[in-house]
């Protein structure tokens, strides 16, 4: 763990309220349900506090209303379990890294075109096949297509199933 890089935890939304103005934080992983609220309430808080940091909205299930709620925070929205390499690129944006040129090369190593890496770039950062397609010019049925053909051709049936055969790559030089 890095020295300057303290993780802290909490339970609940009171919790986090309180935390929350403590520190300067390099991140922020906040989960939708916790056991007094939805912890998308914390995302104002966070951002008041911490402008440019990097904050995940996670959740087990489908919220697709908490998902819309993240962007206007520049926040990215995962649903759980996801794949290792989704906490290197969250990391290597809290250092400031190039996550994205990182996340870039492994998906060239495993085999994927430009377009199918710029599809799938946008969807590790936490945009929806929607946002996707308007970021990239795209219709949402081609950026569909694009995963469809990446999944059959990996032999995974998610985008965490195709991050996790990235994440490998992530530990080795590029």
């Amino acid at each position: 763990m890095d020295a300057d890089c303290e993780p802290a935890l909490a339970a609940t939304l009171a919790e986090a309220r309180a935390l929350i103005p403590t520190r300067a934080w390099r991140g922020a992983l906040v989960d939708v349900k916790l056991p007094d609220g939805n912890g998308c309430a914390l995302l104002p808080l966070i951002r008041a506090q911490c402008p440019q940091i990097p904050i995940i909205i996670m959740t087990g299930g489908d919220n697709a209303g908490e998902s819309q709620a993240a962007f206007p925070h520049d926040a990215s929205f995962l649903t759980k379990p996801f794949a290792p390499g989704w906490y290197t690129v969250f990391r290597a944006r809290m250092f400031g890294a190039d996550a994205g040129d990182a996340l870039d090369r492994a998906l060239t190593r495993i085999g994927l075109s430009g377009a199918e890496r710029a599809v799938f770039a946008r969807l590790a950062a936490g945009d929806t096949a929607e946002r996707v397609a308007g970021t990239l010019g795209l219709s949402v049925y081609t950026v569909r297509t694009h995963c469809t053909r990446v999944h059959r051709r990996l032999g995974v049936n998610s985008l965490a199933g195709v991050l996790g055969l990235a994440a490998g790559w992530f530990r080795t030089p590029m």
